[in-house]
């Protein structure tokens, strides 16, 4: 409609050369008139918000499915939280859909990486136990006690984080890594015994629903709130992402996670969905974690 109007009008007009007044319009008129004509045919903020997320679909059909996924995740990480990651998407789409595809490469290669394990997601098998574990001797990697194994991948990860840290005057030792799905149902029994089914619940996974059991995580040792006060930890916070390593469960974040904070709790998802966690997903696993099961 604005450009017909234009059109019309310029044609009508003298083009502004010298002669005889005329009573059509001049171009000077018609530039007093484009905001206006233009203003009026502009779609309202969400269409073109909406337009622009249209098109970008159009130019990458990868994103159509991502935004689905993030659809239907939307129910478990609230509207608000679910629109913020929305809208770094779409202000981003080229570099999203760059490490989605290496996050979903990894995945493809290596299913329980992202395996979810939680108080809402279906419990890991009562049998599993990952193929390529390897026990932590000590000589890599400092230790708090003897019988601790971690997935290899993720042993060489810690091992070079570790070093890092040292270059730099600060000691990680490790007090907690796989556990076993009868391991973490004593823990979880011991907990409840001490402490009361409530309070288990809000620091102490039930079998089939820990991290542990994944090979991927690792705690820091002290395993208690005196960790988070340690120069470690801020090291970690700084540092960790760029070895792959997360953090799973922050503060401010329980009823997201199902858990209280853990300053000594991190979980190894590899240096491309730590970008992705951080870049699109607000720095939360959780999160991350929510839009790959629906992906």
């Amino acid at each position: 409609m604005a450009v017909a109007i234009l059109r019309f009008m310029i044609a009508s007009s003298d083009g502004g050369c010298p002669g005889p007044r005329s009573r059509r319009p001049g171009l000077a008129f018609i530039a007093l008139l484009v905001p206006l004509i233009i203003g009026c045919s502009a779609p309202p903020a969400p269409a073109r918000a909406a337009s622009v997320a249209a098109v970008a679909a159009i130019a990458d059909p990868r994103l159509a499915p991502a935004l689905e996924a993030l659809g239907r995740a939307t129910p478990s990480l609230g509207p608000a939280v679910a629109a913020s990651i929305r809208g770094r998407i779409e202000a981003d789409p080229k570099g999203f859909l760059a490490l989605l595809d290496s996050v979903l490469a990894e995945r493809g290669a290596d299913p329980w990486r992202f395996a979810r394990a939680d108080k809402v997601a279906p419990p890991l098998p009562s049998g599993f136990e990952p193929p390529d574990l390897v026990a932590l001797d000590g000589k890599k990697v400092a230790i708090a006690k003897d019988g601790l194994k971690l997935r290899r991948e993720v042993l060489a990860a810690l091992a070079a984080m570790t070093a890092a840290a040292r270059t730099e005057g600060l000691k990680l030792v490790v007090g907690s890594t796989y556990r076993s799905w009868a391991y973490q149902k004593a823990v979880f029994a011991r907990e409840v015994a001490a402490y009361g089914e409530a309070q288990a619940r809000s620091e102490s996974a039930e079998a089939g629903r820990s991290q542990h059991q994944l090979g991927t995580v690792v705690d820091f040792s002290p395993i208690d709130e005196a960790f988070a006060k340690r120069p470690e930890f801020a090291w970690l916070s700084a540092r960790a992402a760029g070895f792959g390593f997360s953090r799973s469960y922050p503060e401010g974040l329980e009823t997201v996670t199902g858990y209280r904070s853990e300053s000594w709790h991190w979980r190894w998802i590899g240096t491309a969905a730590t970008k992705l966690q951080k870049d699109y997903f607000g720095d939360v696993q959780q999160y991350l974690l929510l839009f790959l099961s629906y992906r």
